[in-house]
């Protein structure tokens, strides 16, 4: 273990406090899982390559900025299955 020291305003380590003994938890425990969980999911998503073909696809076209893409989606599958 080694100490760690944070500048956090009073009110929120008094109501990380609260939350971390409803939890069973100390306020550190709380802190070092969310830290935790924050690198993993961050960790998950690097490991996720995006493969050549489809990189050498980005900024190949080029969208009005007002485009919608999800309207766009509704209205092809509206059209679909309609």
């Amino acid at each position: 273990m080694a100490k760690l020291t944070l500048n956090i305003e009073p009110g929120i380590i008094k109501k990380g406090k609260t939350y971390a003994h409803k939890k069973g938890q100390s306020l550190s425990s709380l802190v070092e899982n969310y830290i935790k969980s924050v690198a993993v999911k961050e960790e998950k998503t690097a490991e996720r390559k995006i493969p050549d073909a489809i990189r050498k696809l980005s900024g190949v076209i080029k969208l009005p900025k007002e485009y919608d893409y999800k309207k766009d989606i509704q209205r092809h599958w509206t059209k679909k299955y309609s």
